[in-house]
């Protein structure tokens, strides 16, 4: 593994030997102990062309955790602003001898450009409406927590699929290991075929909730595509958000639009795995830059 690109691009015993050595991160963490310091010496560059809280204060902590120092560059003030290329930035971040690029990008296949155009390893942390590698691999090993496997496992994904790069990396992925997934949402958010990547369409919010074991809920992209998609937020949380869990666990990749997505009451349910998700990011993003840099 010399880059993290997406789901894609990995294999099962990659995915299974990153969660494990999230799992080993995990347990160290909850006894105390020291975590090897891998990257000691070691630079972890950050570059994200879009807002984002959780995914890149995980990967800051994920690297200073394993002895990692971090820069973020601030894209707004860089010398992208003066008319210099992603390309020439790249190729002068790389002579000052970084460990790993971090990326998020607005558009679909930037991580995989710039892994063509530096001899550095590149991560992916969220590419337009492409992939989000890092957010399904800390999604799985949550319902492997829950479930103790990462097969037989009953999904729904309910929202906006169609502009969701996690719904994306989570079908990859979750199809990867065979396991039963199923989408809903608005027909404007559904794509086209999308049965040809192994998924069933749910034909009503009801059934999308019926004998699951996780139902993810997908954020309503106010930034992008999202709002075009519906006649109001107010029509969305009626006829599609998630108003009741059942015996089903909750997942959701953040920010939360609370009472749009999501009945706000449904965040502190027991069965709501939100902020595990974020506490585990943190671990599975410690494996990630093990697997590429140890």
């Amino acid at each position: 593994m010399k880059n993290l690109l997406g789901i894609s691009f990995l294999n099962k015993e990659d995915v299974i030997s990153i969660l494990q050595t999230a799992k080993a991160y995990k347990e160290a963490f909850c006894k105390k102990a020291e975590f090897e310091k891998i990257l000691r010496g070691k630079t972890v560059i950050s570059i994200f062309f879009e807002a984002s809280t959780r995914t890149r204060t995980s990967f800051e902590i994920a690297a200073k955790n394993l002895g990692g120092q971090v820069i973020n560059i601030d894209t707004k003030m860089s010398s992208l602003k003066k008319g210099e290329t992603v390309k020439d930035t790249v190729r002068n971040l790389e002579q000052m001898h970084p460990a790993v690029f971090v990326v998020r990008h607005p558009d679909s296949g930037f991580p995989l450009f710039l892994s063509r155009n530096t001899s550095i390893p590149v991560i992916n942390a969220g590419d337009g409406t492409f992939e989000h590698p890092s957010q399904a691999l800390l999604d799985l090993f949550t319902m492997w927590e829950i479930e103790k496997k990462m097969e037989g496992i009953k999904l729904s994904i309910i929202g906006d699929v169609l502009n969701s790069r996690v719904a994306r990396s989570n079908i990859f992925l979750q199809r990867m290991f065979k396991n039963d997934v199923m989408v809903f949402g608005p027909q404007t958010m559904i794509p086209p075929q999308i049965e040809k990547l192994g998924v069933r369409i749910a034909k009503s919010l009801k059934e999308a909730c019926t004998d699951r074991d996780f139902i993810m809920l997908l954020r309503i992209q106010l930034e992008r595509k999202s709002r075009s998609s519906i006649p109001s937020l107010s029509e969305y949380y009626k006829y599609f958000a998630l108003k009741e869990v059942g015996n089903a666990y909750l997942l959701h990749p953040g920010p939360v639009n609370r009472n749009v997505e999501i009945d706000d009451s449904l965040l502190c349910h027991p069965h709501s795995l939100i902020l595990k998700q974020v506490e585990n990011g943190v671990f599975v993003r410690m494996a990630i830059f093990h697997h590429l840099l140890k």
